[in-house]
């Protein structure tokens, strides 16, 4: 059998990529089975398990710097031209970025949609400067895969992407079979949880305003956790402003989210943004943890009808949502069990590499 070479290129490090470095381990694996060797170019750092699980005829090249500016995208190009790979993978590159452009049109490339924005305006100059691009990415990309149904309508209808050129494929959740017992052994001492980047379009200050509001309104209030990179100091800040004392706990970024999700209350994820899928939510699912998500983007077709669900923006309705777990932990268990549930059969790691897998050999010629 014919080897072929794919060269990917992932913007981002594989250890803070919110769950998604078991799914590139499963699809390494099952490429390489196909005849594919792979070249990985990511950011720094990446983790042990990713360099000791990929498979012996996968390369992996770590850089300092995003691949996307000055002398590191010169860099890339000349790594391209020596390598002559039959195709590229790119992922957190803006898919109308100049060079995912010109990369697109050096090598057949498939672009995997899990952080673009395309933004909504939608009259004058502007609405045909979007239907440009979308001509472009259209003739330039193979494929540009999206993690949701919810992102490939956005791709089609607001970024004017050829629907032939737009697939959706569900990013595969991993199954922490062993990492979580009983949701009722942390039932009466579980907190509150959010993980993911201290930014205002994650929802984070809202949060912790409704999380304020809650206090005041039951008995025996839980803590509230923040896990992940950002503006610890400006949570501090609120929580004394809220008078929060001792209750909010600002953790920074760690490596292994599970275990705290697996010992929360409750899982919040508050996304002001529209989240392309919402990893976080999967993993809380995938340990049967109970989530409160918004209603932005992809999340409300992630979890169906298993998490309670809440105006994105909304700090009142973000507060009763959270009023009504405190007092309602027989209604969460019963999700969490039906989400855990979901996450196994809908979003089954393997299943999921199985179709990025189908996706790439098409795109690449098998």
């Amino acid at each position: 059998m014919k080897r072929r070479k794919l060269l990917f290129i992932y913007d981002i490090s594989l250890n803070r990529s919110g769950g998604l470095e078991p799914l590139f381990i499963s699809i390494d694996r099952k490429l390489s089975r196909r005849g594919f060797d792979l070249h990985y170019v990511v950011r720094y750092p990446v983790s042990e398990s990713f360099r000791s699980s990929i498979s012996d005829t996968s390369v992996l090249e770590v850089w300092s710097e995003s691949m996307q500016g000055g002398r590191s995208f010169w860099r890339l190009l000349k790594l391209l031209h020596r390598l002559k790979p039959q195709g590229i993978v790119l992922l957190f590159f803006p898919i109308f970025a100049v060079n995912s452009l010109l990369l697109g049109l050096l090598r057949k490339t498939v672009f995997l949609d899990h952080d673009s924005s395309i933004g909504n305006e939608t009259s004058g100059i502007r609405r045909l400067i979007k239907r440009i691009r979308g001509f472009l990415v259209s003739r330039i990309f193979v494929y540009v895969v999206s993690p949701s149904n919810f992102k490939r309508k956005y791709n089609i209808e607001r970024g004017f992407i050829d629907a032939r050129k737009c697939v959706s494929v569900y990013n595969g959740i991993q199954q922490y079979s062993n990492e979580r017992k009983l949701w009722s052994e942390f039932s009466e001492t579980g907190y509150f949880l959010f993980v993911g980047r201290i930014i205002r379009s994650k929802g984070v200050f809202d949060l912790l305003e409704a999380y304020a509001a809650y206090t005041s309104r039951v008995e025996a209030p839980r803590a509230l956790v923040f896990v992940g990179d950002g503006d610890q100091q400006e949570l501090v800040e609120l929580s004394r402003k809220f008078n929060l004392g001792d209750k909010v706990h600002a953790l920074g970024f760690r490596s292994n989210v599970e275990r705290y999700i697996a010992k929360a209350f409750c899982v919040v994820v508050p996304s002001v943004c529209a989240e392309a899928f919402g990893l976080i939510a999967g993993e809380a699912m995938s340990l049967g943890v109970p989530l409160i998500v918004s209603d932005s983007g992809a999340l409300p077709e992630l979890v169906g009808d298993t998490a309670t669900i809440f105006s994105a923006g909304s700090v009142q309705s973000l507060a009763d949502a959270m009023v009504f777990a405190h007092k309602n932990p027989t209604a969460l268990s019963a999700n969490a069990k039906r989400a855990q549930r979901r996450a196994w059969t809908q979003f089954a790691l393997d299943a999921c590499a199985d179709d990025y897998v189908t996706t790439f050999s098409r795109a690449f010629g098998e």
